[in-house]
């Protein structure tokens, strides 16, 4: 094991709850796509609303276009369809695909996974690593996909390995979540090619280049790896079976004094309508995205839940002042890459796992400083 921390947190429920029937959807686009409706128009379920060269945007649900806005999509403010949910979830086709998944051959599959996901990365190489590894300690979401979704899951997985030829299969998933391994356990013997690996609760494990380097030995490194998430595994489990995007997540939500809880959501939700439902208004808050230790904030709850989207944090605004760098050297000690922030060594190879501001004694944002230092050099060049 490298340099891994063991952060414990136990303030969550295990409880899924829903949040499948907004009354309104955004869904976000760039200039790139052409628009194939107008103001006005009724669409049903899964009809193409927008197009690009190279892909096609699905509504999320049936209804009635109702102009346009600009919300927070993935970080960044970007255009967005609103569409009035008439909760119908009328369709216009009915698409069958094959029922079992390892009849595709390896150009159908590669074509639907292009089609209908936003998954970036080959599905190629000799070695197929999945990982059950909530990649924050402070979400809570891996869970709630496996336990919902075991048997498809593995199914998906099993139809993965046979169809892309892998010859080694990796299924990594906390030890110490019982639920996980209990659920797995149970049908995990129905596919010998998947190999259940439990790992333990440590920090930062569910990033790709940690796991990747625990989990495949040196001289098969350069052999090819894919590494795939569970929620990304979900999106190919639809593209496969049901040929069409998936219009759902499972996003982890915590607020200020309540237990944080996993929700499965309709793609192009609106943040603030789903905590609106569920906890109430919250104003002056600090919105963390994707994690409290390697996350990023935005300006406010306007935002709309995409396949990206793993959490949600509101917390109160820190009154936390940064204090002088005592050069104790504990951001280099702490660093899983091997990074030194201080002297900007090897930052190129930093995973922004955050660890080195999370165990900073003087408080201070590590990452930011090292990225600031980092421009100035290269300014002075």
């Amino acid at each position: 094991m490298g340099k891994f921390v063991n952060i414990k947190d136990n303030d969550f429920e295990s409880t899924l709850c829903e949040f499948l029937d907004p009354d309104l959807v955004y869904v976000p686009y760039d200039k790139s796509y052409k628009l194939c409706i107008k103001d006005g128009d009724k669409v049903c379920f899964n009809d193409a609303i927008l197009k690009s060269d190279n892909s096609t945007i699905y509504s999320p649900v049936s209804g009635e276009i109702k102009g346009a806005t600009r919300m927070i999509c993935d970080g960044e403010y970007k255009p967005c369809i609103v569409i009035e949910n008439d909760f119908e979830e009328r369709k216009r086709n009915i698409t069958y695909s094959k029922r079992n998944l390892r009849l595709y051959d390896k150009l159908e599959a590669s074509g639907l996974i292009k089609s209908y996901t936003d998954i970036s990365e080959a599905i190629e190489g000799e070695t197929l690593i999945i990982s059950g590894f909530d990649k924050d300690p402070f979400e809570h979401v891996c869970s709630s996909i496996i336990c919902e979704n075991t048997d498809n899951l593995l199914e998906c997985i099993d139809a993965l390995i046979s169809i892309f030829g892998f010859h080694k299969c990796f299924l990594a998933v906390n030890s110490g979540d019982s639920d996980v391994v209990s659920s797995l356990v149970n049908f995990i013997g129905t596919y010998p090619n998947i190999d259940l690996r439990l790992m333990p609760s440590e920090y930062p494990l569910g990033f790709k280049d940690i796991l990747i380097k625990e989990l495949v030995s040196n001289n098969k490194m350069d052999k090819g790896i894919c590494f795939l998430s569970v929620s990304e595994v979900m999106e190919i489990y639809h593209a496969l079976k049901k040929r069409r995007p998936s219009d759902k997540s499972y996003v982890y939500i915590k607020v200020p004094d309540s237990k944080g809880k996993s929700f499965h959501v309709k793609n192009s939700s609106s943040f603030k309508d789903i905590i609106n439902r569920y906890y109430g208004s919250f104003d002056d808050k600090k919105v963390i995205i994707n994690g409290l230790m390697s996350g990023y904030e935005i300006k406010s709850l306007d935002g709309v839940v995409t396949p990206r989207i793993r959490s949600i944090f509101l917390i109160d605004k820190p009154d936390i002042k940064e204090e002088v760098c005592i050069n104790c050297g504990l951001c280099n000690m702490v660093c899983p890459m091997g990074c030194d922030p201080l002297l900007n060594y090897k930052m190129d190879k930093c995973i922004k796992c955050g660890l080195c501001t999370y165990m900073c004694p003087s408080k201070r944002e590590v990452i930011k400083w090292a990225l600031l230092l980092k421009k100035e050099q290269i300014l002075k060049k």
